[in-house]
């Protein structure tokens, strides 16, 4: 998913990308696997977790894949999410991934305190 800047992706960071990734289309594991870059242990993790939370929803393929789009809870928290790094002042890096990445953060913050 790119370069990310800071320290390694907190929680909401991986959920808000897969989020972002299965949000205008049906995506398969595997997809949602590569385009997050996580590994299958924690694709397994986090999608049982946001499958839990409603915030996708899991679905048929005309092929009988199982798929998987962004749920509107879904949707509602990357709104809440954007709203709270907007307010923290924490901006998208454009490099082309299909989510944005924290620019600092708090971890940068942390690291300053200690230099």
């Amino acid at each position: 998913m790119g370069n990310y800047k800071g320290a390694n992706r907190g929680e909401f960071d991986i959920i808000a990308s897969m989020l972002e990734v299965a949000k205008d289309t049906n995506v398969k594991k595997t997809y949602l696997m590569y385009r997050c870059n996580l590994s299958f242990k924690q694709l397994k993790r986090y999608l049982n977790w946001i499958l839990g939370s409603n915030l996708v929803e899991k679905q048929k393929s005309s092929n009988g894949d199982e798929t998987y789009k962004t749920t509107e809870k879904g949707d509602e928290f990357l709104k809440r999410k954007g709203e709270v790094d907007k307010f923290f002042n924490i901006s998208p890096i454009s490099n082309g991934s299909a989510t944005p990445y924290v620019n600092g953060g708090i971890s940068s913050v942390r690291t300053q305190e200690y230099k």
